[in-house]
Protein backbone atom coordinates (compact mmCIF):
# COMPACT_ATOMS: atom_id res chain seq x y z
CA UNK A 1 0.00 0.00 0.00
CA UNK A 2 1.38 3.66 -1.16
CA UNK A 3 2.23 5.63 2.10
CA UNK A 4 4.66 8.12 0.39
CA UNK A 5 4.18 10.24 -2.58
CA UNK A 6 7.32 11.70 -3.61
CA UNK A 7 7.33 14.20 -5.77
CA UNK A 8 9.77 15.86 -8.29
CA UNK A 9 10.73 19.52 -8.16
CA UNK A 10 11.28 21.32 -11.49
CA UNK A 11 8.64 20.43 -14.59
CA UNK A 12 6.39 18.66 -12.39
CA UNK A 13 5.91 21.26 -9.26
CA UNK A 14 7.57 24.07 -10.51
CA UNK A 15 7.78 26.22 -13.67
CA UNK A 16 11.44 26.24 -14.00
CA UNK A 17 11.34 27.59 -17.87
CA UNK A 18 9.35 30.75 -16.09
CA UNK A 19 11.38 30.70 -12.98
CA UNK A 20 14.86 31.22 -16.13
CA UNK A 21 12.86 33.88 -17.70
CA UNK A 22 12.22 36.15 -14.41
CA UNK A 23 16.06 35.36 -13.36
CA UNK A 24 16.93 36.31 -16.86
CA UNK A 25 14.96 39.86 -17.39
CA UNK A 26 15.92 40.95 -13.59
CA UNK A 27 19.31 40.25 -13.47
CA UNK A 28 20.28 42.25 -16.94
CA UNK A 29 17.77 44.90 -15.82
CA UNK A 30 20.32 45.42 -12.34
CA UNK A 31 22.78 46.84 -15.54
CA UNK A 32 20.51 48.79 -17.49
CA UNK A 33 19.44 46.05 -20.37
CA UNK A 34 16.20 45.38 -20.71
CA UNK A 35 15.17 42.30 -22.24
CA UNK A 36 11.81 41.63 -24.31
CA UNK A 37 9.58 38.21 -23.66
CA UNK A 38 11.53 37.25 -27.12
CA UNK A 39 14.99 37.78 -25.64
CA UNK A 40 14.16 36.35 -22.45
CA UNK A 41 13.05 32.96 -24.14
CA UNK A 42 16.34 33.16 -26.62
CA UNK A 43 17.96 33.25 -23.22
CA UNK A 44 16.27 30.11 -21.94
CA UNK A 45 16.79 28.73 -25.18
CA UNK A 46 20.63 29.29 -25.11
CA UNK A 47 20.24 27.96 -21.15
CA UNK A 48 19.14 24.74 -22.38
CA UNK A 49 21.54 24.12 -25.50
CA UNK A 50 24.71 25.17 -22.91
CA UNK A 51 22.96 22.69 -20.19
CA UNK A 52 22.85 19.88 -22.67
CA UNK A 53 26.01 20.70 -24.26
CA UNK A 54 27.71 19.92 -20.77
CA UNK A 55 26.14 16.49 -20.38
CA UNK A 56 24.05 17.83 -17.55
CA UNK A 57 20.92 15.83 -19.78
CA UNK A 58 23.19 12.62 -19.23
CA UNK A 59 22.17 12.12 -15.63
CA UNK A 60 22.35 7.87 -16.72
CA UNK A 61 26.29 8.23 -17.16
CA UNK A 62 28.66 7.66 -14.24
CA UNK A 63 30.84 10.27 -15.03
CA UNK A 64 28.00 13.13 -14.82
CA UNK A 65 26.59 11.69 -12.14
CA UNK A 66 30.31 11.56 -9.94
CA UNK A 67 30.63 15.57 -11.30
CA UNK A 68 27.04 16.98 -11.80
CA UNK A 69 27.03 19.78 -8.89
CA UNK A 70 30.78 20.88 -10.36
CA UNK A 71 29.19 21.14 -13.41
CA UNK A 72 26.06 22.83 -12.33
CA UNK A 73 28.24 25.56 -10.08
CA UNK A 74 30.26 25.85 -13.75
CA UNK A 75 27.33 25.98 -16.01
CA UNK A 76 26.36 29.31 -14.56
CA UNK A 77 29.12 31.72 -15.56
CA UNK A 78 29.42 29.79 -18.74
CA UNK A 79 25.80 30.85 -19.46
CA UNK A 80 26.22 34.30 -18.12
CA UNK A 81 29.24 35.25 -20.24
CA UNK A 82 27.70 34.29 -23.43
CA UNK A 83 24.74 36.52 -22.45
CA UNK A 84 26.26 39.12 -21.41
CA UNK A 85 28.95 39.28 -24.82
CA UNK A 86 25.42 39.18 -26.93
CA UNK A 87 23.68 42.17 -24.68
CA UNK A 88 27.02 44.57 -24.99
CA UNK A 89 27.61 44.35 -20.60
CA UNK A 90 30.56 41.98 -21.08
CA UNK A 91 32.07 44.12 -17.85
CA UNK A 92 29.29 42.84 -15.88
CA UNK A 93 29.58 39.46 -16.36
CA UNK A 94 30.24 38.93 -12.57
CA UNK A 95 27.55 40.89 -11.37
CA UNK A 96 24.76 39.55 -13.72
CA UNK A 97 26.54 36.13 -12.41
CA UNK A 98 25.61 36.61 -9.35
CA UNK A 99 22.34 38.52 -9.87
CA UNK A 100 20.93 35.72 -12.10
CA UNK A 101 21.89 32.94 -9.36
CA UNK A 102 20.21 35.32 -6.50
CA UNK A 103 16.45 35.76 -8.93
CA UNK A 104 16.79 32.26 -10.06
CA UNK A 105 16.63 31.58 -5.80
CA UNK A 106 13.32 33.47 -5.59
CA UNK A 107 10.20 31.44 -4.71
CA UNK A 108 9.37 29.68 -7.60
CA UNK A 109 5.97 29.84 -10.50
CA UNK A 110 4.04 26.87 -9.60
CA UNK A 111 2.40 24.82 -11.99
CA UNK A 112 -1.19 24.60 -12.32
CA UNK A 113 -2.52 22.94 -8.87
CA UNK A 114 0.41 21.83 -7.13
CA UNK A 115 -0.11 23.90 -3.89
CA UNK A 116 -3.57 22.68 -3.78
CA UNK A 117 -2.81 18.88 -4.41
CA UNK A 118 -0.30 18.63 -1.89
CA UNK A 119 -2.56 19.89 0.54
CA UNK A 120 -5.39 17.51 -0.55
CA UNK A 121 -2.88 14.61 -0.42
CA UNK A 122 -1.23 15.71 2.76
CA UNK A 123 -2.95 13.85 6.07
CA UNK A 124 -3.36 10.65 4.12
CA UNK A 125 0.02 10.29 2.99
CA UNK A 126 3.43 11.36 3.81
CA UNK A 127 4.82 13.71 1.01
CA UNK A 128 8.05 14.50 0.06
CA UNK A 129 10.02 16.36 -2.76
CA UNK A 130 12.68 14.80 -4.48
CA UNK A 131 15.11 17.48 -6.62
CA UNK A 132 18.24 17.42 -8.45
CA UNK A 133 19.94 20.66 -7.71
CA UNK A 134 21.91 22.62 -5.58
CA UNK A 135 20.48 23.15 -1.92
CA UNK A 136 20.03 26.23 -0.89
CA UNK A 137 18.47 27.64 -3.98
CA UNK A 138 15.59 24.43 -4.30
CA UNK A 139 14.75 25.15 -0.82
CA UNK A 140 14.05 28.74 -1.32
CA UNK A 141 12.70 28.38 -4.86
CA UNK A 142 10.26 25.57 -3.03
CA UNK A 143 9.45 27.82 -0.29
CA UNK A 144 5.78 28.03 -0.69
CA UNK A 145 5.27 24.41 -0.81
CA UNK A 146 7.38 23.62 2.07
CA UNK A 147 4.52 23.69 4.76
CA UNK A 148 2.59 21.03 2.59
CA UNK A 149 5.53 18.63 2.66
CA UNK A 150 7.38 16.08 5.31
CA UNK A 151 10.98 15.97 3.55
CA UNK A 152 12.68 17.54 0.64
CA UNK A 153 15.74 15.62 -0.72
CA UNK A 154 18.11 17.53 -3.07
CA UNK A 155 20.63 15.97 -4.74
CA UNK A 156 23.54 17.92 -3.08
CA UNK A 157 22.73 17.14 0.15
CA UNK A 158 22.76 14.05 -0.43
CA UNK A 159 25.77 13.72 -2.55
CA UNK A 160 24.36 11.79 -5.35
CA UNK A 161 21.66 12.30 -7.83
CA UNK A 162 18.51 11.04 -9.25
CA UNK A 163 18.24 8.21 -11.22
CA UNK A 164 21.27 6.70 -8.92
CA UNK A 165 20.33 3.84 -6.50
CA UNK A 166 21.93 5.40 -3.83
CA UNK A 167 19.28 8.58 -3.77
CA UNK A 168 16.27 6.47 -3.83
CA UNK A 169 17.81 3.80 -1.61
CA UNK A 170 18.56 7.09 0.63
CA UNK A 171 15.44 8.22 1.02
CA UNK A 172 13.32 4.92 1.85
CA UNK A 173 15.74 4.61 4.22
CA UNK A 174 15.36 7.67 5.84
CA UNK A 175 12.10 7.44 6.15
CA UNK A 176 11.76 4.38 7.15
CA UNK A 177 9.71 2.61 4.49
CA UNK A 178 10.02 0.13 1.86
CA UNK A 179 10.55 1.24 -1.99
CA UNK A 180 6.62 -0.58 -2.51
CA UNK A 181 5.57 1.82 -0.04
CA UNK A 182 6.60 4.54 -2.27
CA UNK A 183 4.83 6.37 -5.65
CA UNK A 184 7.33 8.67 -7.15
CA UNK A 185 5.64 11.34 -9.30
CA UNK A 186 7.79 13.29 -12.17
CA UNK A 187 8.35 14.45 -15.73
CA UNK A 188 11.65 12.88 -16.23
CA UNK A 189 11.49 8.94 -17.33
CA UNK A 190 15.42 8.88 -17.12
CA UNK A 191 15.42 10.94 -14.13
CA UNK A 192 12.19 9.97 -12.04
CA UNK A 193 11.10 7.05 -13.77
CA UNK A 194 14.06 5.29 -14.10
CA UNK A 195 15.37 5.36 -10.54
CA UNK A 196 12.00 4.15 -9.01
CA UNK A 197 11.95 1.27 -11.48
CA UNK A 198 15.65 0.74 -10.31
CA UNK A 199 15.00 0.26 -6.67
CA UNK A 200 11.22 -1.07 -7.32
CA UNK A 201 9.33 1.67 -6.29
CA UNK A 202 6.20 2.70 -8.02
CA UNK A 203 6.12 5.53 -10.63
CA UNK A 204 4.10 7.77 -12.05
CA UNK A 205 5.05 10.05 -15.22
CA UNK A 206 4.05 13.29 -15.59
CA UNK A 207 3.87 13.90 -19.06
CA UNK A 208 2.02 17.14 -19.24
CA UNK A 209 3.12 17.62 -22.89
CA UNK A 210 1.65 14.30 -24.27
CA UNK A 211 4.93 13.25 -25.24
CA UNK A 212 5.88 9.74 -26.76
CA UNK A 213 7.44 7.58 -24.06
CA UNK A 214 11.08 6.55 -26.02
CA UNK A 215 12.58 5.45 -23.27
CA UNK A 216 13.04 2.12 -21.63
CA UNK A 217 11.71 2.97 -19.06
CA UNK A 218 7.77 1.78 -18.17
CA UNK A 219 5.99 3.78 -15.59
CA UNK A 220 3.41 2.32 -13.46
CA UNK A 221 1.10 5.23 -14.18
CA UNK A 222 1.06 8.18 -16.54
CA UNK A 223 -1.17 11.68 -15.68
CA UNK A 224 -1.47 15.00 -17.44
CA UNK A 225 -2.06 17.40 -14.54
CA UNK A 226 -0.38 17.11 -11.47
CA UNK A 227 -4.20 16.84 -9.80
CA UNK A 228 -4.51 13.84 -11.28
CA UNK A 229 -2.28 12.04 -8.78
CA UNK A 230 -4.99 12.04 -6.36
CA UNK A 231 -7.38 10.57 -8.99
CA UNK A 232 -4.74 7.71 -9.43
CA UNK A 233 -4.74 6.52 -5.84
CA UNK A 234 -8.13 6.24 -5.53
CA UNK A 235 -8.66 3.95 -8.26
Amino acid sequence: MIQVLIFDADHTLLEFDDDEKRAFALAFADFGVTLSPEDCSACRDYSYACWAELGLNDVHKREIQQSYHDLYRGYVPVLCSELCRRYGVERHERGVTEKFLEYLSLPSHLIGRAKDTLSRLRGRYRICIATNGLKDMQTSRLKELLPYTDRLFVSEELSCIKPQREFFERMTRELGVLPQDCLMIGDSLSSDVAGAVAVGMKSCWFNRFALKNEKPFSPDYEISAIEQVEELLIT
